[in-house]
């Protein structure tokens, strides 16, 4: 699958889904890593997909409707990104649009 995402330090890029049940070791630098299962990997089709700066970029299908498919969260050479993006309106006790829904 061809994904898309804007970020702030790459811009616009787009990247081909290489896994969609990814388990990766994330190097967050001092010698701290993490593991993550579940996971979306992407491979950038001109270069590298994302760059340091682009986390919470919203990632999409590159041909209409554009439909979300995760949240980028580690880039680089090979981008990792949180799948199963869900509506969250409404689930929230903090406010949206001006209104609090307590529930």
């Amino acid at each position: 699958m061809i994904v898309g995402k804007s970020g702030r330090t790459t811009q616009l890029t787009s990247g081909r889904v290489i896994d969609s049940n990814a388990s990766l070791r994330v190097n967050f630098g001092g010698g701290r890593f993490a593991n993550y299962r579940d996971q979306i990997a992407i491979r950038g089709l001109n270069g590298d997909f994302s760059a340091p700066g682009d986390s919470g970029s919203l990632i999409w299908t590159w041909n209409p409707p554009r439909t979300p498919v995760g949240l980028l969260f580690a880039g680089g050479g090979l981008t990792c990104a949180k799948g199963a993006v869900r509506p969250r309106v409404g689930r929230s006790r903090h406010p949206v649009g001006g209104v609090s829904r307590a529930g």
